[in-house]
């Protein structure tokens, strides 16, 4: 089970579907795994295009969320003369506001071999609280997969620390150098494995 944002990467001449969990959930399906991917997109144009490519490639279209009141998640992609990307993800968008339900998300939890989540949708508290709440109550033989992508304003030391206490398996990417905390003393019993990854 993948929980987390879809979104389209808008560069200057083109835009691209992405968004971290959606990839990973992406390529999880095109090695035939059978993975559940549970999302918000806007009721705007950008979403039903989400919609079309989601079906494309055989999701399960129940699992995504739509939302008339905020956009389908967009990223203003900017590239330096060296072709780097400067990222500029746009806030108050669809999901920010993925709901949990409890009689529908826990049985998919608790059905799940791994469930993968990442630090861009706990930005919003009420996500960050409700994707808390499920990681904590999986069945204890379900991994969880923490993809701590740190990108400017989007986290915060608390809930860096929260996900790694109930991490299994982490993946790690820094944007700006000096994002993880140094000094913190929850970082210590995870350090070593951060910085070999």
């Amino acid at each position: 089970m993948v929980i987390g944002e879809i979104l389209f990467d808008l560069f200057p001449n083109y835009k691209r579907l992405g968004g971290a969990p959606f990839n990973f959930a992406y390529h999880l399906r095109n090695f035939g795994f059978d993975v559940r991917f549970v999302s918000r997109i806007g009721t705007d144009g950008p979403g039903r295009e989400i919609l079309y490519e989601l079906e494309l490639a055989r999701f399960n279209l129940d699992d995504i969320q739509l939302d008339e009141d905020h956009p389908t998640g967009s990223v203003n992609v900017q590239l330096d003369k060296s072709g780097a990307p400067r990222f500029d993800i746009i806030s108050d968008v669809a999901y920010d506001y993925i709901d949990f339900i409890p009689g529908y998300h826990s049985s998919l939890i608790n059905a799940a071999q791994m469930v993968y989540f990442g630090m861009l949708i706990q930005r919003s508290k009420s996500v960050c609280e409700n994707l808390q709440a499920f990681i904590s109550h999986n069945e204890p033989e379900t991994l969880n997969f923490y993809d701590i992508n740190l990108r400017p304003r989007c986290y915060s030391n608390v809930i860096i620390e929260k996900s790694l206490l109930k991490t299994d398996i982490l993946k790690r990417v820094c944007e700006i150098k000096g994002a993880i905390p140094e000094s913190a003393s929850f970082y210590e019993p995870f350090k070593a494995l951060i910085e070999d990854n």
